[in-house]
């Protein structure tokens, strides 16, 4: 099993404390490897993390190698050529695919574990689930990244799949795309996506959804069933993304029966109460929390 993290050096002590959190909580840390991809001037920064937890198996990979992997020649990884923060940390979380040995978890560097779990049992539970994902919204970014998506695997559709705090990827679709994207595109996959404003799970989730590969299941379907989130997100023109904002003491009973009935293990924590936050945690299987700390 594998969780990736792509980093950089204002996230370094965000990822201390991840490791201490899992160290402490994952009761089959030793069956999981942590992958933190960084680009490699700020290698010096990272490479001691390995010996400062040798109870994990942690494994620091520079980017520029896993660019020269897929595409089989050197590229620069400094920032500086990648038009955006967002191409940049994408290619990381895309491209992971070549280094692990099983299907794998992506995690931004904002999370904890909250308490005993086996990862196992987050991990088991993602093949099957169905794509989430809410209908197009106004958000500039979103269109820009909708339409960058479309383009790249030719092909139309308006569903906005970023809507979780984590990202599971199946090692051979991932393959699969990337196969696809050079067949489309005649070009190396760096060149091709490093000046592109796009999210790495709206490429993949496209990809699946025009191949047919996954079931998807709308937001609304599982969220307006009793409560009207829509209406209380749409006021700050946000979609299911940032539901976490929308919690009171009202709905809160609902959204955790939600998260049990759809064993979620892994949701965002962040904007909302205290009380509503350790609610959330003592009532449902949630292990591992995103917060908002930047």
């Amino acid at each position: 099993m594998n969780i990736v993290i792509p980093t950089y050096n204002q996230h370094h002590d965000y990822n201390i404390n991840f490791l201490n959190s899992f160290e402490k909580f994952c009761l089959d840390k030793n069956d999981v490897k942590i992958n933190f991809i960084i680009n490699s001037e700020e290698f010096h920064l990272f490479k001691n993390l390995k010996n400062q937890f040798t109870n994990l198996n942690v494994n620091i990979i520079k980017l520029n190698d896993l660019l020269q992997a897929i595409d089989n020649k050197s590229y620069s990884d400094s920032a500086s050529n990648f038009s955006t923060k967002h191409s940049l940390q994408s290619i990381k979380k895309l491209l992971a695919y070549n280094l692990v040995d099983t299907d794998y978890i992506v995690l931004d560097s904002e999370n904890l574990c909250l308490k005993e779990f086996y990862f196992k049992d987050i991990f088991n539970t993602l093949k099957s689930k169905k794509l989430l994902y809410c209908n197009e919204t106004c958000h500039g970014i979103q269109k820009e990244v909708i339409l960058n998506c479309n383009n790249l695997i030719n092909f139309s559709n308006t569903k906005w799949f970023f809507i979780k705090s984590y990202w599971f990827y199946e090692k051979e679709l991932v393959n699969q795309l990337i196969l696809c994207l050079k067949q489309i595109h005649n070009s190396d996959i760096t060149s091709l996506l490093s000046d592109k404003t796009f999210f790495e799970y709206q490429l993949y989730c496209t990809f699946l959804l025009k191949n047919n590969i996954k079931e998807v299941v709308c937001c609304d379907t599982i969220y307006q069933e009793k409560y009207n989130f829509q209406s209380i997100l749409a006021t700050s023109k946000h979609n299911y993304e940032y539901i976490c904002t929308a919690l009171n003491e009202e709905n809160i009973d609902y959204y955790i029966d939600i998260l049990n009935k759809s064993d979620e293990r892994i949701v965002r924590l962040h904007w909302m109460d205290e009380n509503i936050k350790n609610k959330i945690i003592e009532k449902t299987n949630v292990s591992i929390g995103t917060f908002h700390w930047d």
